[in-house]
């Protein structure tokens, strides 16, 4: 038998835990370094563009126009077929409202 071999375990788990401790640390602190790194460069990306953006805002206002257009033809797509389905249902609907008032009713003559 090993003398003492609790307290190995001991200082082995110990040892484990600080361990683990230092590695989510560091890991963490990558972590904000490449995030930092990553909104720098884009930023600098930004910057570096503005001028080429200047160049396409004709072109962006034509674009512009048409999603604008194609928006609009979709919205007009969406409440049609949602009209005929409400129409489509209205005498489903109307039905089920009558059965339920005729249910109703019974109820009330059968219970006073």
């Amino acid at each position: 038998m090993v003398p003492n071999l609790d307290l190995i375990l001991l200082a082995s788990l110990y040892g484990t835990l600080v361990a683990g401790v230092l590695i989510a640390v560091i890991l963490l602190v990558l972590a904000g370094l490449v995030l930092g790194f990553a909104a720098g460069l884009l930023v600098i990306v930004a910057m570096d563009s503005s001028g080429v953006f200047r160049l396409l805002s004709s072109r962006f206002d034509e674009v512009k126009a048409d999603v604008e257009l194609g928006l609009l033809l979709l919205l007009c797509a969406v409440l049609r077929c949602g009209v005929s389905a409400s129409s489509a249902s209205k005498p489903w609907v109307e039905g089920t409202v009558r059965a339920a008032a005729e249910a109703a009713q019974w109820a009330r003559i059968h219970f006073s």
